[in-house]
């Protein structure tokens, strides 16, 4: 059968809430994850998902199925905090077993030289802003001003049950190894490209560190006697994550006389847990720069 290739460029942001961006009009998917927090509006709850790098979309979200035979190339940064890392190896190893006909190819653009389109959606959406007088109250405000600013953007908004904790499969059935079988060292820095795909043994992965290389390396992260073992992540979140006391009381609360009286609901009914810890974004961007 036919190999069509499909691109998908996912950037694992950090920053402040925005919803997720993709599956342009050329099937050229492009992807936003935000990396450290997702808020969406559902049955007047509030959904948000923590810090990490355990987010994860749905194959149909991709434009992919179980019965896809295409074959994928993620070109990304070399950030090893969001990209370069086996939480995300992990990932693609999940989808490889799920469509075991589909070869994914991870690729790591060179420093300087990793614009992609979703950059650019990105600095669609901020000039939007800029121009529009809509007012931004709740969370589905942003959706609705993102799906107003281009017709080849589909907003997809985040629920709970969608982020799944990869690091979870390294207890069992998966391990990480620091050599790879020829007995040379394995380190993620110095890899340029992955590939994954059901044809390779269970939890192996083929890479290089030279991009021009003719040939692939192997390793496997299959934790031995576990290679039949099925890849199932469980889920990060089962309820709501709550927020502090004093980010609601003092941040949120604080300022509701600012936006619309319909909106106060929706800060008022957020759940809050004593054990929490409080940040401050403002003073963390401030102490960083």
């Amino acid at each position: 059968m036919k190999r069509v290739d499909k691109i998908i460029t996912l950037a694992l942001k950090n920053g402040t809430t925005e919803p997720l961006q993709g599956c342009s009009k050329d099937d050229h998917i492009s992807t936003s994850l935000n990396k450290s927090e997702v808020s969406s509006e559902l049955n007047q709850d509030q959904i948000r998902a923590a810090e990490g790098l355990e987010s994860l979309i749905t194959l149909s979200d991709l434009g992919l199925s179980h019965d896809d035979r295409n074959d994928m190339t993620t070109p990304l940064d070399t950030c090893g905090g969001q990209n370069k890392n086996s939480h995300v190896a992990a990932m693609f190893l999940c989808i490889s077993k799920l469509i075991p006909d589909m070869r994914i190819d991870h690729k790591f653009l060179i420093p300087g030289h990793t614009h992609m389109e979703c950059d650019s959606v990105h600095a669609q959406i901020e000039r939007k802003k800029k121009k529009t007088d809509m007012s931004i109250h709740l969370p589905r405000d942003w959706y609705n001003l993102v799906r107003l600013t281009s017709s080849n953007i589909t907003v997809i908004i985040m629920r709970n049950d969608m982020f799944l904790d990869f690091a979870s499969l390294y207890k069992s059935p998966m391990q990480l190894r620091k050599v790879d079988p020829s007995g040379e060292k394995f380190i993620w820095h110095d890899v340029k490209w992955f590939r994954y795909s059901g044809e390779n043994e269970s939890g192996t992965i083929q890479f290089k560190t030279n991009i021009d290389s003719p040939v692939f390396k192997n390793i496997s992260f299959s934790r031995r006697g576990k290679a039949n073992e099925p890849f199932n992540p469980q889920k990060c979140y089962d309820n709501p994550l709550p927020i502090s006391q004093e980010k609601k009381n003092k941040d949120l609360l604080g300022i509701l006389h600012l936006i619309d009286n319909d909106c106060h609901n929706f800060y008022k009914k957020l759940e809050t847990n004593s054990s929490t810890r409080y940040v401050d974004t403002d003073l963390e961007e401030f102490n960083d720069v």
